[in-house]
């Protein structure tokens, strides 16, 4: 694994940064597989790296982007299916599907109704999609057999709170597994905290302290972590971050 990942760049960058003497061999002969590997990856990544042992000053890093806004889409060749690797081994199939984006006059509707104004980052997804399904496992025929994450639409979320001891917590907003939900804490909102997001676990409430661009960003990163960088290239995530972000990846 690289010792991290750019992504707010026109492609992305991978990381290393080198700082062994020349003396220890094997080091340097791994270091030197890394280096051909990483550069091998172009034009999909590029490689970004630092010998800190004979060199003082670090190099420039490339130029990131103005605005970034990075989508979930399904054109222009983004990525909607590929093939995943279980810990025990099993290759299985994941696809990403997407509804068609709603108007804001439907969002502004849905906070009239529930007296509560969503928050801005997550209301900046509907005009993209309202809703979609991230990763889930599907057999050969394409069935959904589980797993992944179903955001919901709006009407998704009114069903969900039909069930009083899931709307008794916030706003249900996405499905994770077997009874597991991302819920909007209201009086978080009310309040103005950001960390506004929480999880469901049956009946177990715990807080996340994050809001929902940080999660859907951090649930996809890990993802592409398991497929490889050059994923990242295809699936995006949404929303405006308005900020640069740095993802690191562990050795």
């Amino acid at each position: 694994m690289p010792d991290g990942l750019l992504i707010d760049t026109e492609i992305p960058i991978i990381i290393e940064v080198f700082g062994m003497s020349e003396s220890d061999t094997e080091y340097h002969l791994h270091r030197q597989f890394k280096i051909d590997y990483f550069t091998s990856l172009k034009p999909h990544d590029d490689l970004w790296y630092w010998d800190t042992f004979n060199t003082s000053s670090e190099p420039s890093l490339p130029p990131f982007k103005d605005k970034v806004k990075c989508v979930l889409r399904k054109d222009d060749g983004f990525y909607t299916t590929g093939k995943s690797l279980s810990e025990e081994g099993e290759v299985y199939s994941v696809s990403c599907s997407f509804n068609p984006p709603i108007k804001t006059t439907e969002v502004k509707k849905f906070d009239s109704e529930q007296d509560i104004k969503l928050p801005e980052d997550y209301k900046a997804f509907f005009p993209l999609h309202n809703g979609a399904r991230i990763y889930e496992s599907v057999d050969d025929d394409g069935v959904n057999i589980g797993g992944g994450l179903h955001l919901f639409s709006l009407d998704n979320i009114k069903e969900t709170q039909e069930v009083e001891y899931i709307s008794e917590h916030g706003i249900p907003i996405a499905h994770l597994l077997e009874d597991c939900y991302l819920i909007l804490d209201i009086e978080k909102l009310k309040s103005g905290d950001s960390n506004y997001l929480n999880i469901l676990e049956f009946t177990d409430i715990k807080t996340l302290n994050l809001n929902f661009e940080i999660f859907l960003d951090h649930y996809i990163f890990r993802k592409v972590c398991r497929f490889g960088a050059g994923l990242y290239t295809q699936l995006k995530t949404t929303i405006e971050p308005g900020k640069i972000n740095k993802r690191a990846i562990a050795n």
